[in-house]
């Protein structure tokens, strides 16, 4: 047994035991009155149990939450880029850092944010120090030159949720874009980011979820002794 939901399993079983496995089927159909599908993989990838990529036998490919590539139109869509480069990754062994410094398309770097109305967003630019409203919906992109972008409690708020906090926690800065023309340049977006945010994906499914431990050698060499 590999995975396990309301409506679903997904085993990896030997050829010669699949006769048997029909037999099981057939049987629990008979008895629940309910009608079993089967779909045949070469090759499953899971960060969770709704989170896969998986290729068929006959050579589609399925995916799922963070693997997701295309949306319906209501749809976040945000930082389209890395599950591009997910797939591309587990499915043509295309380097994530490869995929993602050779994408042309702003859109599929851009982010949506959408706060509650009790909230609404802030931009500081740091070499100038000006700061920007904006409403409770933005979308941005990581640059390496920008804004540092908050989440700002309106004053007749009376959640405890705090006053203000950052979109994108560290050191990284955004671009608002609420408008952007066809054909942008992807000149300032900040590769790193979205590198980093697949390769945590990948080391999380590469572990199994595990955290990698650091692992000290006796007698080397310490650069700060």
């Amino acid at each position: 047994m590999i995975s396990a939901n309301t409506d679903g399993v997904t085993i990896k079983i030997k050829k010669e035991l699949i006769p048997l496995m029909h037999k099981l089927n057939d049987w629990w159909c008979e008895i629940t009155q309910y009608e079993l599908e089967r779909t045949d993989y070469s090759k499953i990838i899971f960060s969770t149990v709704n989170d896969y990529l998986a290729t068929m036998t006959n050579g589609e490919i399925k995916k799922k939450g963070d693997f997701l590539t295309d949306f319906e139109l209501h749809k976040n869509k945000s930082a389209r880029v890395v599950p591009i480069a997910l797939e591309h990754y587990f499915v043509h062994g295309t380097p994530v850092e490869h995929t993602i410094r050779n994408h042309t398309n702003l859109y599929d770097f851009c982010i949506r944010q959408k706060a509650s109305r009790s909230f609404h967003y802030e931009g500081t630019n740091r070499s100038t120090g000006e700061t920007t409203v904006y409403n409770k919906l933005i979308r941005y992109y990581v640059s390496n030159t920008g804004d540092k972008i908050f989440k700002v409690k309106n004053p007749e708020c009376q959640t405890r949720a705090a006053a203000i906090s950052q979109v994108e926690a560290g050191e990284w800065v955004c671009k608002v874009c609420n408008f952007l023309p066809k054909n942008a340049s992807v000149d300032n977006v900040n590769y790193d980011y979205y590198i980093e945010k697949a390769n945590r994906i990948v080391t999380k499914i590469k572990t199994e979820g595990k955290r990698i431990k650091t692992v000290f050698i006796p007698n080397q060499l310490n650069l700060f002794e």
